[in-house]
């Protein structure tokens, strides 16, 4: 089977779904199948590489850092090479781009399936303009998306469930298959400091993540219940210096290390130094880091919104409302260091790529017969 995989951009970050991507990728790959990865190139990349075992091919696009990844040469290229690319199934993945609706409209004459996994987040934008702008694509543009895919992957209940209020799409019609995290070891918390409570966040530094939460209820532990405690934050964003400032007002600064995005085994020894991780988002529609340090062995603090809610029944996982009480959140991360809880077993909702790739397997095999 030759799957043709589509996203916006090549990042740096690797994360999200430039991972999903990856590791996608990879995993049809070691199951034998011939994998295609098109995508724009606004880094100036080789326009043609071999990754994993699959091949991607790049797009040089002229508008697409103006007009929100619009690529009339991605057009171009498809009309002009699908016939040779020939894929037996395209699986599209971010919804909030021009160029998954110009890619779609190309496809909807074609009779090969198309599966369509959006990432859809309903409020994942950090700026008033980007609110308004998104309510109007999803109204005159982005729905035909969803009209035209043969199939809808979503990695949550919640995403499922807020794409069939906004675009009205059949249940049917909607697979829920969660998204997968890399095999790690789980060892669980290093306690070798037994006294001072160590946390993590990782993640984009945008104000819907709820790091401020964290910051708050950070000076409540050493204020109000004398604990020794010290939070690692990792990653970027331009919510970072309105955290900062926030941090000066608060007198933690000195309780905080910042460390830029880091991936791989750099991540994984923070992970493990952590007592626990915390996730106080407004809205996800999965939430990969709860998933990647539950696997660890590490407890985790939620927010109980959206799709994070999910989580809740995996042990080792622990709700607070939202917006946080400070002071609450603070008596939580308390009560979680002195119990020391053990983690797991989990669900499946928490596995490897390989797992998830099984199920994107099984969905592309049940289209293809269906059009026979």
């Amino acid at each position: 089977m030759h799957i043709l995989l589509t996203n916006a951009m090549e990042t740096t970050s690797g994360g999200g779904i430039n991972k999903t991507i990856r590791e996608v990728g990879t995993n049809l790959v070691r199951q034998g199948h011939e994998v295609t990865v098109l995508q724009t190139n606004p880094m100036n990349l080789p326009n043609e590489e071999i990754c994993s075992g699959f091949k991607i091919i790049r797009i040089k696009s002229r508008l697409g850092e103006f007009i929100h990844n619009l690529s009339p040469e991605m057009y171009l290229y498809l009309k002009a090479s699908f016939k040779r690319l020939s894929p037996d199934v395209v699986h599209m993945h971010d919804y909030g781009t021009l160029l998954t609706s110009e890619l779609m409209f190309f496809l909807r004459r074609e009779k090969c399936p198309v599966v369509l996994s959006p990432h859809y987040g309903p409020e994942s934008h950090d700026t008033y303009s980007g609110k308004y702008l998104w309510n109007i694509y999803n109204k005159l543009i982005g729905r035909h998306s969803f009209e035209f895919a043969d199939k809808i992957i979503c990695a949550s209940q919640f995403e499922g469930e807020c794409i069939q209020r906004a675009f009205g799409v059949k249940n049917d019609k909607i697979a829920i298959i969660p998204h997968g995290i890399d095999p790690v070891q789980t060892l669980g918390a290093d306690t070798s400091n037994n006294e001072r409570i160590s946390l993590l966040y990782y993640g984009w530094l945008i104000e819907l993540k709820g790091v401020q939460h964290i910051l708050t209820a950070l000076g409540e532990l050493e204020r109000k219940f004398h604990r020794d405690a010290q939070l690692s934050i990792i990653g970027q964003g331009r919510y970072e210096s309105t955290l900062v400032q926030l941090a000066n007002e608060l007198g933690i600064e000195s309780s905080i290390s910042w460390y830029p995005f880091l991936f791989g085994e750099e991540l994984y020894k923070k992970i493990r130094k952590a007592d626990m991780s915390l996730l106080i988002s407004r809205s996800e529609n999965f939430g990969i880091q709860v998933a990647e340090v539950l696997a660890m062995g590490i407890p985790c603090i939620v927010a109980k919104t959206t799709a994070l809610v999910e989580f809740l029944d995996e042990p080792g996982c622990f709700g607070i409302d939202y917006p946080p009480n400070s002071t609450e959140l603070a008596e939580l991360i308390i009560n979680i260091k002195d119990r020391n809880p053990k983690v797991g077993p989990l669900s499946d909702r928490i596995r490897t790529w390989d797992k998830v790739v099984d199920d994107y397997e099984r969905v592309y095999v049940s289209l293809l017969s269906a059009s026979e």
